[in-house]
């Protein structure tokens, strides 16, 4: 595969949900196109796009408690 081919197929699990398998192929594409600003972009949003979810997830176990029952 070609770091494009990576490239689109990273694109085609972030789409579907699964940023591992995403993160995992943008890696894959810089590794054989390290000068890509495209794909370090892409690899950047999605690296942020998982942390936010966690974040928000860390937050309502926080809240799963009496404050979070009240809404």
């Amino acid at each position: 595969m070609t770091a494009e081919d990576y490239y689109q197929q990273g694109n085609a699990w972030r789409k579907q949900g699964d940023f591992k398998r995403a993160i995992d192929c943008y890696l894959e594409a810089i590794a054989l196109d390290p000068d890509s600003p495209a794909v370090e972009k892409r690899l950047t949003a999605t690296r942020h796009t998982v942390r936010r979810k966690m974040s928000l997830l860390s937050e309502k176990n926080r809240l799963s408690g009496s404050a979070a029952k009240r809404c």
